[in-house]
């Protein structure tokens, strides 16, 4: 599908803090950081909404780090999505080294990208969606509808230099379907209206793809413990350190709507120095899969990590994971992925009592399929089944602007290029934060 949008990029600094002199970095008090947007797609319509960060630095001693902070999202499609996001992190309200973040989340998709399982072997035809190809059937082809309840809490707590525990809840409930052809075609009229007709998560169904009674999605509350090594000098953008983590995550049948299944993750990432405050080199490098059961379909492309306050956390593939290719272009019972990126923090100063500095990035991203998702291709009509194929890398380049905000509010820019055509052409994002 050949996106239009017009994105419209405000940065607003509303400051509250005890006095603190202008010429230190030393910030108190509260911080808020507040980001509205408006981005137009022929087939979403209009989003609008707005995003508010707000940090408690306590007396500022604990600067750059805060002792907790809040985040707030939320935006709506003229034709039915919508974002819905209050995201908690306490590191230091609570004394004996415990760490609290909660989550309350609901999002829908009209049009969630869906292109089948294990890379490679999922072609995707272009033609298919472009209505310029002789080949074209519909723009929401490589599409499905979700609508996601997302709720967590958490506790970590130290318990000898840099180590420390993490246990907790997460509950989501998937609800999926087909697309909601009506609902988008409402205003089009001529060539802009989508056909009625068979899209990829359609066929899925009717061959059988998806696994019985999965069809739909469901719901799972995970129960998850596990480990984290953290020697970072920040956690916004650190310029030297580890941060490690090895966590299990179990959805107990009793506690969802289908069978017993385990999964794991694992990520690595590493921080170093070339220029003090100026020039840094972050690397990350994760895997995640499946321990024991059958984990869903629909569960597949969550990004599963012991902190991520991002409201998108699918993949791999798009602007978390692999910037540049396809949003869950990359899906299966295993994922490994990898990214590199240089960091330029090439400005800073204060504006308006507020410390501010710009940096550039450049990142090479990548990731593929370690362990395929079963499929029951018997079902399918003759000459539509593929040979399986072995996964290779799908990779991906590009450049991020990064503007930041008492060192914790960054508003990001990242430009990503594939490096194969099989996996897409590119992608724009404006996120919060730094990739990791």
């Amino acid at each position: 599908m050949k996106t239009k949008q017009i994105i419209l990029l405000l940065m607003v600094i509303l400051g509250t803090t005890h006095a603190v002199a202008q010429d230190t970095l030393r910030k108190s008090g509260w911080s808020f950081g507040a980001l509205p947007s408006v981005m137009f797609d022929t087939d979403i319509g209009f989003q609008y909404g707005a995003i508010l960060n707000a940090f408690q630095y306590g007396d500022g001693r604990l600067y750059p780090d805060y002792r907790y902070m809040v985040y707030a999202e939320w935006s709506r499609q003229t034709k039915g999505g919508a974002i819905n996001q209050l995201f908690f992190d306490a590191p230091h309200l609570l004394s004996g080294d415990y760490r609290i973040t909660a989550e309350l989340s609901y999002l829908t998709e009209k049009a969630l990208d869906f292109y089948g399982f294990n890379g490679r072997e999922a072609r995707w035809e272009p033609g298919l969606e472009d209505p310029s190809s002789e080949e074209y059937l519909s723009r929401m082809f490589y599409r499905h509808q979700r609508r996601l309840l997302r709720t967590s809490f958490d506790v970590q707590h130290g318990f000898r230099e840099g180590w420390r525990w993490i246990a907790g809840l997460m509950h989501t409930r998937s609800r999926m379907g087909s697309v909601d052809l009506g609902s988008l075609n409402q205003g089009l009229t001529g060539g802009d209206v989508l056909p009625d007709t068979f899209l990829l998560y359609d066929l899925y169904r009717v061959w059988g793809l998806f696994p019985a009674g999965t069809e739909e999605g469901g719901a799972h509350t995970f129960l998850r413990a596990g480990l984290v090594f953290d020697t970072r000098d920040a956690e916004a953008n650190p310029m030297h350190g580890l941060w490690s983590e090895a966590v299990i995550w179990y959805a107990p049948a009793l506690l969802g709507d289908h069978r017993d299944f385990i999964r794991y993750n694992l990520i690595h990432r590493q921080y170093h120095t070339f220029q003090k405050e100026v020039l840094s080199l972050a690397a990350r490098i994760g895997a995640q899969g499946s321990l024991a059961g059958e984990t869903p379909w629909y569960v597949l492309p969550f990004m599963l990590s012991s902190f991520d306050k991002a409201t998108t956390r699918d993949g791999l593939g798009g602007a978390r994971t692999i910037r540049g290719i396809l949003r869950n272009r990359v899906v299966g019972d295993g994922v490994a992925y990898a990214n590199m990126e240089l960091r330029w923090k090439f400005l800073r100063t204060t504006l308006w009592g507020q410390n501010l500095y710009l940096a550039l990035s450049g990142f090479t991203d990548g990731g593929l399929v370690t362990r395929k998702f079963r499929l029951d291709t018997s079902g399918m009509p003759e000459g539509q089944d593929w040979a399986p194929v072995k996964d290779r890398p799908h990779l991906a380049s590009g450049l991020g602007l990064h503007i930041a905000l008492n060192e914790n509010f960054i508003v990001t820019a990242d430009y990503g290029k594939a490096w194969s055509g099989k996996d897409g052409d590119q992608g724009f994002y404006i996120n919060i934060g730094f990739l990791y």
